[in-house]
């Protein structure tokens, strides 16, 4: 939900992914998830009453369970070679609201989180904070195989959810005042892919520049 953009209600929807996917309102209080991963049996049985979302409880299960975090992987990596910004903060939205707790909104954890998520080849090099330009860009993405492309990234974290696509534009103004791309065009990169992207809490946006 981001600037005068509603979510909609995903009335009489039963299936976790088509939730997700077209980005439904859903909110989760419970720590079912947590829970179950954290007591895990052979077998485990699930008590609700009727009409009491247990179908949605069951997809959710079912989803979270089959996802395959490489072809989520490959999916984003991918993505961001390709200056899809749509598909990176669909994918990333898809994986905060899996992976991380409201209590984790801050711009170190999402730095590291982003980090993570793009180790996915050995043909890319991923430099965290390396000096470029006139200072520290957060990430840089580069083919060292092919020496074809680089990716240059700057996150931020907003205090709250309204401006994100504000945070978005100065993250990818810091990239050309600070000239991140500088360093990448001399080691003789010719195409360079520039991102702003602003985290809260949960949700995020991303930016091409």
């Amino acid at each position: 939900m981001f600037g005068n953009d509603k979510k909609e209600l995903p009335i009489g929807i039963e299936d976790f992914k088509v939730l997700i996917d077209n980005n439904y309102y859903f909110v989760d209080k419970t720590l079912f998830l947590r829970d179950l991963m954290h007591r895990f049996g052979k077998v485990s049985l699930f008590t609700r009453p009727r009409r009491f979302g247990k179908t949605l409880n069951m997809s959710m299960i079912r989803y979270f369970f089959e996802q395959s975090e490489e072809d989520h992987k490959s999916k984003f990596f991918h993505a961001v070679l390709n200056g899809d910004a749509k598909t990176i903060e669909r994918e990333l939205n898809s994986w905060m609201n899996r992976s991380i707790s409201y209590h984790d909104g801050y711009e170190n954890y999402y730095h590291g989180f982003l980090v993570g998520l793009l180790q996915y080849s050995e043909q890319y090099l991923i430099e965290s904070n390396r000096e470029s330009g006139t200072g520290r860009s957060d990430i840089f993405i580069k083919d060292t195989l092919n020496h074809e492309i680089a990716v240059v990234i700057e996150a931020k974290a907003a205090d709250t959810e309204a401006p994100l696509e504000q945070e978005c534009r100065k993250a990818l103004k810091q990239i050309e005042e600070k000239q991140y791309a500088n360093g990448l065009l001399n080691e003789g990169y010719p195409k360079i892919v520039k991102y702003g992207i602003a985290f809260y809490q949960k949700y995020c946006k991303v930016m091409l520049g």
